[in-house]
């Protein structure tokens, strides 16, 4: 085409300059000059924009080229390395670090947890040796790792949760390997939580304040060995247990000796997904969600062997029960429950009726920012001793939900906290006979991985 075009000029200039000498005007000579100058500088542009442009497009066709080079490379290391693989496996980050394989019948995910916090604690009387009614300092509370998935197929699934509590003694919690079946059913063995008090069976990561409510360290028990059979309905979850009682923990076949221990939990959803359920909080801008349930926990020790409640003794029966309700409105929250425990045994053994309530909510004020309020009260049943009575006030920053958040309580004792009741972990101390006004701050950042 360039070639064309210069032709083109050449023939027009002949043509120009035939047609200049065969007139005698010299003006009208000097106009035609003029008029070939301006065709030739116009041909001239054109010619440059077209070099320009065929430049550019080799250029672009050489770039071209060496990016498919380069993913061709990329490609054929990556075959290598896939090659020394036995199969395809997949890793990741999916609410966890895991590794599966392509046909999703193995997987394993990496989960974690730390707690770190800081606690004062402000007695009226304290039953401490030294007579220091006042102790304040930081712990690292929880530091929790573990693996759960599945193997074989996803129906069949486990659990490895352990960690180190403020003194760095290590303790496994949660072991357990469960089968699922059509219809929602499971069967569940190994160590897990003794499934009777919600704010127990609620996970340690999802807690709406620093720590749970001094209930749970008097009533709900810890964790047992045994076996769960339960189903998961869209409306109902119920789970039936049998297991060593709720000291049976960490602890081998002949360590407790209960004739028998049975636990029950039910629950029912009235409103929302059990998803919601699985914490206390309810974000901004998620649906309405109610719950109903309750639990019963019944164990009979054999007399004069370990009775799985504290040392070698008489036979002891314990009765536990609950029932609790949650209601979340998108932004705003309400938990309540109530438990109950009654023990009895052999001639001399003292029974006891021991009862406790719970009433806590949040409401978030920002998006990231939530209040709450708890209100706990319990009775042990004790004539020496007050009735638990403690009012909490605190607050929630969010950065990534339980993920990584900083959570502030203040805690304010009105009667006695007795030996029943009184936990180092969640602050509070024993008090001497007749004190009251315990104070109790607490501040905790939590991160998860």
């Amino acid at each position: 085409m360039n070639f064309r075009i210069l032709v083109m000029g050449v023939a027009a200039a002949a043509v120009l300059t035939v047609a200049s000498a065969t007139q005698a005007d010299d003006s009208a000579m000097a106009r035609q000059i003029a008029e070939l100058q301006r065709i030739v500088a116009q041909q001239s542009q054109e010619i440059s924009q077209l070099r320009t442009a065929q430049g550019g497009n080799w250029l672009n066709e050489r770039r071209a080229e060496e990016v498919k080079a380069l993913v061709q490379e990329v490609l054929a290391d990556a075959d290598t390395r896939a090659s020394l693989l036995d199969g395809s496996l997949q890793a990741g980050w999916n609410k966890g670090f895991f590794l599966k394989d392509a046909d999703g019948n193995f997987l394993l995910k990496l989960k974690g947890m730390i707690q770190t916090r800081f606690v004062a604690g402000f007695q009226d009387q304290t039953t401490n040796s030294d007579g220091d009614d006042s102790r304040t300092g930081f712990e690292n509370t929880r530091v929790r790792f573990g693996f759960v998935g599945h193997v074989i197929d996803p129906s069949w699934k486990y659990v490895i949760w352990t960690g180190y509590g403020s003194t760095a003694s290590n303790a496994l919690l949660d072991v357990a390997i469960t089968k699922t079946f059509d219809g929602g059913w499971y069967v569940k063995a190994g160590q897990f939580k003794v499934p009777v008090w919600r704010e127990w069976t609620v996970s340690e990561t999802r807690q709406q304040f620093v720590e749970r409510s001094l209930l749970t360290s008097a009533f709900a028990g810890s964790y047992t060995q045994g076996l769960v059979v339960g189903v998961n309905k869209e409306k109902f979850k119920l789970a039936l247990s049998v297991n060593d009682g709720t000291g049976g923990s960490n602890s081998t076949w002949n360590a407790y000796d209960n004739e028998v221990a049975l636990s029950a939990r039910a629950d029912v959803l009235l409103a929302g997904t059990w998803a919601q359920n699985a914490d206390f909080q309810s974000w901004q801008g998620e649906d309405q969600m109610l719950v109903v349930g309750g639990g019963l926990h019944y164990q009979r020790g054999e007399s004069g062997t370990t009775n799985g409640v504290g040392g070698v003794g008489p036979e002891v029966d314990v009765f536990r029960w609950s029932v609790d309700g949650s209601l979340e409105l998108g932004g705003g929250n309400l938990f309540a429950a109530i438990i109950g425990s009654h023990s009895s045994g052999d001639t001399g053994v003292a029974s006891t009726d021991q009862l406790g309530i719970l009433l806590q909510g949040g409401y978030f004020v920002t998006k990231n920012v939530e209040v709450m309020a708890r209100y706990e009260w319990g009775d042990d049943d004790m004539a020496s001793t007050e009735d638990l009575s403690i009012l909490s006030l605190g607050g929630s920053y969010y950065f990534a939900k339980h993920a990584a958040k900083i959570t502030c309580d203040l805690g304010y004792a009105f009667n006695q906290v007795s030996s029943t009741f009184a936990s180092t972990k969640a602050g509070y101390q024993a008090d001497a006979a007749g004190s009251d006004g315990q104070v109790v701050l607490r501040a905790q950042m939590q991160l998860l991985f």
